[in-house]
């Protein structure tokens, strides 16, 4: 069984392009408990981040200039077939 505590310190990537809504969701998770939360605002940065430290929650912005979403989690994807990701 998870405990709360494994839920509260799993790693967690916001990937937004509006700083906003990273702070926002920071302050969330924080409020919520939770103690390992990164960001960036570069979408191309995601797949280096996600393989030096193995998220286990990417919050990500599917609408960004330059690389969506969706190319995002295409390049993540390759990292860990066994992944699941979800998008809002």
């Amino acid at each position: 069984m998870i405990s709360k505590a494994d839920i509260l310190n799993a790693k967690v990537l916001i990937v937004d392009d509006l700083d906003a809504n990273v702070r926002l969701l920071e302050q969330i998770l924080r409020g919520a408990g939770y103690v390992s939360i990164a960001s960036t605002m570069d979408p191309t940065e995601v797949c280096e981040l996600h393989r030096n430290n193995r998220y286990d929650l990417i919050l990500l912005d599917l609408k960004m200039p330059d690389m969506d979403g969706f190319q995002v989690m295409r390049g993540s994807r390759k990292l860990n077939r066994t992944a699941t990701f979800r998008s809002s």
